[in-house]
């Protein structure tokens, strides 16, 4: 029902899935993004050169400074990559016709060193409950550079999430506790997430979501872009 857990059990637990990394090439459309075309060493460039690629990683992330039709082409290609990729691979994976999904996924760059963020909950951050997260790693992730979640709500089990380029995994973060810890590793890991919600577990004006005037913090054109999945063409 809508406004509820997903509805689909497999969606409520960790999965993992295999995708074409040639047709969805996200580590060269992320690579020329950043202007660099061996993401794992990113961190080995200039420091002007790094200070320019956070400038990127950061005016991505902040929605209000950024347009899907006006951003810079660099954005545009990943952009389109991505809205291809959430229909055709995820969408039908998620077993529905039409889903809800985080406009623009945050982009995540870890390097050799950077601290963590703290496990959590995406509930924690007024999130609807039927939210499925993805995580789209664009260099090979292992040890601490990577995300560590535990296998469900309260089981403290955290494990980390190691991929490589061409996998991407789903879990329920609405529920389950995420984080990462210190790079203690000597490469930089890209990577990209972002929450969808099938059509039947879709809450237009989810209560959590509420400010304290009433408004919505979520909605479809704002944060969410709704798509159809290829499958139902």
């Amino acid at each position: 029902a809508a406004g509820q857990m997903p509805s689909v059990p497999s969606l409520r637990a960790l999965g993992t899935l295999e995708y074409d990394a040639e047709q969805y090439d996200f580590r060269s459309a992320v690579g020329a993004f950043l202007g660099c075309d061996h993401l794992p060493t990113i961190h080995l460039h200039e420091d002007a050169k790094k200070r320019e690629q956070q400038t990127n990683v950061n005016r991505w992330n902040q929605a209000a400074n950024w347009s899907r039709v006006d951003g810079k082409p660099g954005e545009r290609a990943v952009v389109d990559l991505f809205d291809r990729f959430v229909a055709e691979v995820v969408a039908p994976a998620m077993g529905t016709r039409r889903v809800y999904y985080q406009a623009k996924p945050s982009l995540r760059v870890q390097v050799p060193g950077a601290k963590g963020i703290r496990y959590h909950t995406d509930r924690e951050y007024y999130h609807q409950s039927g939210e499925v997260n993805w995580w789209v790693p664009v260099t090979d992730t292992f040890g601490t550079n990577t995300l560590h979640l535990e296998s469900g709500p309260g089981a403290a089990d955290f494990a980390p999430l190691e991929l490589g380029v061409g996998k991407a995994a789903h879990f329920w973060g609405n529920q389950c506790r995420h984080g990462t810890l210190e790079n203690e590793t000597p490469v930089t890991r890209v990577s990209f997430d972002f929450r969808v919600v099938r059509e039947e577990d879709f809450d237009h004006d989810a209560m959590v979501g509420r400010r304290k005037d009433g408004s919505q913090r979520f909605v479809v054109g704002g944060y969410y872009r709704e798509i159809l999945s290829a499958a139902a063409a």
